[in-house]
């Protein structure tokens, strides 16, 4: 009985009420419907999974979350499959002094590195992208995030198969023609199985290549009549 009390009590070992957070401990969005139906917003530590397909605005979603880091901590991103521009975090007030990129060289390094960022509690915030999570993977960066007081972000694609891993928070987020929608599967400690949508002007169409075209069939149109 004495051994089952203390392996319980392992610091290794996740519990459920350990994602329970209350207001005070959300990041808001700045989006207001997806900050209503988190209940305040992100939980501020823990492992967050968001699945979407890669560019379609998923981490612009997060802009303020990035961006309020009172304590101006670090904000890495891990093995990031695009550019971080300066423009970007001009745009969306986030310091770029404060934002570190890791490019890890080995898959196994990107889960090392994330596991040391979270420890190190330097971070505001660590994100990284990574596909086919296991469970006992993704319980070690629950357990860092959460008793390290930091949110891990990890961003995954929706055409990798879902696996059920042990998280704060899992999100899916696919595009719209007016923006995003954003689909909550679990949440602990609050209600899941819910969706909202937000207007996202960044999201990418071919809107602009449509006008481009128009013009310029108007303009040979006209020149050859």
């Amino acid at each position: 009985m004495t051994n089952t009390v203390t392996t319980f009590n392992h610091p290794a070992v996740w519990r459920a009420r350990e994602g329970l957070l209350n207001d005070s401990s959300r990041l808001e969005t700045g989006y207001t419907v997806l900050d209503d139906l988190l209940g305040g917003g992100l939980p501020s530590k823990g492992l967050v999974r968001v699945r979407s397909l890669f560019g379609i605005g998923e981490l612009s979603v997060f802009h303020q979350v990035l961006a309020d880091n009172p304590n101006e901590k670090l904000i890495s991103i891990i093995n990031c499959p695009g550019n971080i521009h300066a423009a970007w975090l001009h745009q969306y007030h986030i310091d770029a002094e404060h934002v570190r990129l890791i490019r890890p060289e080995q898959p196994k390094d990107i889960l090392w590195s994330a596991e040391q960022c979270l420890k190190s509690e330097a971070c505001h915030i660590v994100v990284l992208w990574i596909n086919s999570l296991t469970p006992r993977q993704a319980r070690r960066l629950q357990v860092a995030a959460s008793q390290h007081n930091t949110l891990c972000l990890m961003l995954e694609s929706q055409h990798v198969a879902r696996c059920a891993l042990p998280l704060t928070l899992d999100m899916r987020i696919s595009s719209t023609p007016a923006g995003l929608h954003i689909q909550i599967d679990k949440h602990v400690g609050a209600q899941a199985d819910v969706s909202a949508d937000i207007g996202f002007s960044n999201t990418p169409s071919n809107k602009t290549i449509n006008q481009i075209l128009h013009q310029r069939s108007d303009y040979i149109a006209s020149a050859t009549g």
